[in-house]
């Protein structure tokens, strides 16, 4: 991925199919190089996101949630096809924050 950066900046973008564990070791070897903000500009905002995602799950109330979701700036939620609970509709699913603000919450859209 950085050789693909370096070989083309202008039209380099990351493969939604990267795992979370590969983006991971990704980020750190970008941050290595400081390639960090120029590849994946919205990183940190993300690990901030699912931060603040994690500590409302751990609250366990409804507020907690919609305020997370509320202060997060950018956000990937990806849901699994192994996920029992989910409907069939939303399986294998990607979503992500909008800049769109709709009653003072960010907006959420399904990325193909």
């Amino acid at each position: 991925h950085i050789l693909d950066y370096l070989r083309d900046t202008g039209s380099f973008t990351l493969s939604p199919a990267v795992t979370g564990p590969q983006r991971a070791e990704l980020a750190s070897e970008l941050q290595f190089y400081g390639l960090l903000e120029r590849v994946m500009p919205y990183h940190a905002l993300e690990q901030i996101g699912v931060s603040l995602l994690k500590q409302a799950c751990a609250a366990g109330t409804k507020q907690a949630l919609q305020a997370a979701v509320a202060q997060a700036q950018a956000l990937v939620l990806e849901m699994g096809s192994t996920t029992p609970w989910l409907e069939e509709t939303f399986q294998d699913s990607r979503w992500v924050i909008t800049e769109r603000v709709v009653t003072d919450a960010p907006v959420w859209a399904a990325e193909d």
